[in-house]
């Protein structure tokens, strides 16, 4: 019986060798197939054969990688050398007029920017004639659709030349007054004496009349009163020239005067003039003003209320006391 139950067995197992052959072979010829397409694709090679098809073009871009960081350094070192050249040829333009040497600096910025810019973009192959076609176009609907802000950048351009006034002038424009903050492409910043910041457009101040009243180094002032009818002129005129000379603000060249300016109803008008520096002259118009009185007191000038005489023509009755009606 064992013999028997071998035999059963070794034939099974022979059936099943013979069964499982052909799925076998089969799964041998696959793995086959798969060994020769990859040796076939010769993946150990693929890269050197990626860099040998664009070994050109990769090193044409590297080189224009260098040379456009090189152009942008340049550009960099070129931006802070005008800066240092404008600073040490432009001190005494500075001193003068700040604004105009901030506005040359920015438009000079502005410049070596854009023309960078070009270099890079037609270096990379850009067509830069029709960029500069597209945004001269461009320029042009938005200079006809903002013709009121580039009037007023080309009145802040003028006003620069003109040398009107400087960032810290005291100006009265445009039916506005105050101390000049500062001078942008398209508005002027002013303060005035309370505090309060007032801008204005390059045009509005362009197109009136410009009152600076810190352009010279002196100023004139002038004090207008009245003497009585029965003081002496001369004693009044001698008096005030005694009180400005004792004044050393008030300037000798030109030298103060004092005038008879108009008779008056009830006063005779006299007009003090005199000129201080311009740093010190409402200091000096205010003491001034002020020690006007106290001369007058001094030298026995009255100066009067204002009055009238009257005169009737037909004498008016007096009623005297104790008198019956």
């Amino acid at each position: 019986m064992q013999e028997a139950a071998a035999a059963q067995a070794a034939e099974a197992t022979a059936n099943v060798t013979e069964t499982a052959q052909p799925a076998i072979s089969q799964s041998e010829q696959a793995l086959t197939e798969l060994l020769e397409k990859l040796r076939q694709a010769n993946l150990h090679t693929a890269p050197a054969g990626f860099w040998e098809t664009y070994q050109g073009s990769i090193l044409h871009f590297g080189k224009l990688l260098v040379l456009a960081a090189i152009i942008a350094v340049l550009a960099y070192l070129l931006k802070k050398i005008l800066q240092k050249v404008m600073k040490r040829t432009g001190s005494k333009l500075n001193e003068k007029n700040p604004a105009l040497v901030t506005l040359f600096s920015k438009l000079v910025n502005y410049a070596i920017t854009f023309i960078t810019l070009m270099i890079l973009l037609d270096l990379f192959g850009f067509n830069t004639n029709s960029i500069l076609t597209v945004l001269g176009t461009c320029g042009l609907a938005i200079g006809l659709a903002l013709k009121d802000s580039l009037a007023n950048i080309a009145a802040g351009v003028v006003l620069l030349g003109m040398k009107a006034y400087k960032t810290g002038d005291y100006v009265d424009c445009s039916s506005v007054s105050g101390t000049i903050k500062e001078i942008g492409f398209f508005c002027t910043i002013l303060t005035t004496v309370d505090g309060i910041e007032i801008t204005v457009p390059n045009t509005a101040i362009l197109g009136s009349p410009i009152k600076n009243y810190s352009k010279n180094q002196i100023r004139r002032f002038e004090i207008e009163f009245g003497i009585s009818y029965g003081s002496s002129i001369d004693a009044a005129i001698k008096a005030l020239m005694e009180m400005v000379r004792s004044d050393a603000r008030i300037l000798t060249d030109p030298a103060p005067t004092v005038y008879v300016k108009g008779l008056a109803d009830s006063s005779v008008t006299l007009i003090l003039r005199g000129w201080a520096k311009n740093e010190i002259f409402w200091n000096t118009y205010w003491d001034t003003l002020r020690k006007v009185k106290p001369a007058m007191d001094k030298a026995n000038i009255e100066i009067p209320f204002p009055q009238q005489v009257i005169t009737f023509a037909n004498p008016l009755p007096v009623k005297q006391e104790g008198e019956k009606e």
